[in-house]
C-alpha cells in the first residue's frame, strides 16, 4: 500500500510506542511511568547475580564488583524513610538534575515493552 494512503488511516492522538531494554523505559516514561533509584538497588539486592549486565553496568574487575555489591548489601533491611532522598524520591521522564518533569505524553494509548529488565526501576 502506498504510504501516503495510510495518512488518512492514522490517528495521531492515540499512538502506540514499544522498546526492547531502555528504549522499553523511554517508552514507558512517555506513557507516565515513575521512576525512583531505590527500586534499582532493591532490585539488584535480589537479583544481582541473575542480571549482571544490569546491576554491576560498567564495572570490569572484582574488586569493583565487590564494591558495588556492598553498597546494594548495606541498604538491606534500611526502609526507604531512612535512605537518602536522592534514591527515594520518584522521577518521571527526565534525570533528577534535569528539573521539573514534564506530563506524560497526551497521544500516547498503548505501551508494548520488551526485556525491559530496567522495569524494576518504574512505578505506575
Amino acid at each position: 500500500m502506498n504510504p501516503i494512503a495510510w495518512r488518512d488511516r492514522l490517528d495521531l492522538q492515540r499512538v502506540g510506542i514499544s522498546g526492547m531494554s531502555a528504549a522499553g523505559v523511554s517508552a514507558l516514561a512517555l506513557a507516565g511511568a515513575r521512576w525512583r533509584m531505590m527500586s534499582l538497588v532493591r532490585h539488584c539486592q535480589q537479583l544481582a547475580e541473575d542480571d549482571k549486565g544490569f546491576c554491576f553496568n560498567g564495572v570490569n574487575d572484582r574488586t569493583e564488583v565487590a564494591a558495588r555489591q556492598s553498597h546494594y548489601d548495606a541498604a538491606k533491611g534500611v526502609p526507604d524513610m531512612a535512605m537518602p532522598l536522592e534514591l527515594t524520591v520518584w522521577h518521571r521522564n527526565r534525570a533528577p538534575q534535569a528539573g521539573a518533569d514534564p506530563p506524560p505524553e497526551p497521544q500516547v494509548a498503548a505501551v508494548a515493552r520488551i526485556a525491559t529488565f530496567f522495569a524494576a526501576t518504574l512505578a505506575p
